[in-house]
């Protein structure tokens, strides 16, 4: 398997496509098995998400989120949001973010040991541009901030931070990304008691930056910035009475 493992290495490094591509393929087999001789190969296939070919690009995202472990979980997650910011291919970055989301929640968050690491990660992923991938990122946020109780006061503050800056979502042409801020209303509502500046939120929230947001969204159910208002001390009279 090591003698293989070399030199499947070394097709790696071919100018020929195809014994890349097979490289990558051989390897992927190799992965399922005997995980250790791959490893060692990990900057490599990461490189190969950089290739001209989108057949080699895909089969090394397949290999890399195989690769995943406790241990080099944050930095693999680091090289893929990097790829995120650099790739070219439109089609590629949102399929980065969904491996991204997807190897970080997988078996439950097994993987994650600092969930703080992880609101940072959703919220650095939220600068994607029209990405389709908004519902994905605003649930997750939701889930972790709920599930981990001493993670609320560090996620408030991050979603404080997605409302302050609410004019990027607003002028994004397409309003998949707006589920996000759906998701920090809602998490900036159910737990005020960890937000500095209440006022300060509420006026970003309905600033006029902030009306293609709050504008209905087609087929969402979930929490929005007015409901967050409702869950606020002091955002309304009626619930002042609750």
């Amino acid at each position: 398997i090591q003698l293989a493992t070399q030199k499947l290495n070394v097709m790696l490094d071919d100018s020929d496509q195809n014994l890349k591509y097979l490289g990558l393929l051989a390897l992927g087999k190799i992965l399922k098995h005997h995980p250790k001789y791959v490893h060692p190969l990990k900057e490599k296939i990461i490189k190969c998400l950089d290739d001209k070919d989108e057949s080699i690009r895909r089969r090394a995202l397949d290999l890399v989120v195989g690769m995943v472990s406790r241990k080099n979980l944050p930095e693999i997650v680091k090289k893929l949001v990097e790829h995120v910011d650099i790739s070219e291919n439109t089609s590629f970055k949102e399929e980065l973010l969904i491996k991204i989301v997807d190897i970080c929640s997988q078996g439950n968050y097994q993987y994650i040991s600092n969930f703080e690491w992880y609101i940072t990660v959703l919220v650095e992923l939220t600068k994607l541009e029209n990405t389709q991938h908004g519902r994905a990122l605003a649930n997750q946020m939701l889930d972790v901030t709920i599930r981990v109780k001493t993670l609320r006061p560090f996620a408030v503050r991050q979603m404080c931070i997605l409302i302050e800056n609410i004019e990027k979502f607003s002028k994004s042409e397409k309003n998949g990304i707006c589920e996000v801020i759906y998701a920090a209303g809602w998490i900036v509502g159910e737990f005020s008691e960890f937000i500095s500046d209440k006022d300060k939120v509420l006026a970003d929230l309905f600033s006029p930056e902030s009306a293609a947001p709050a504008a209905p969204h087609p087929g969402h159910s979930g929490p929005n910035e007015h409901e967050a208002v409702r869950k606020y001390p002091g955002g309304s009279r009626e619930d002042r009475g609750r």
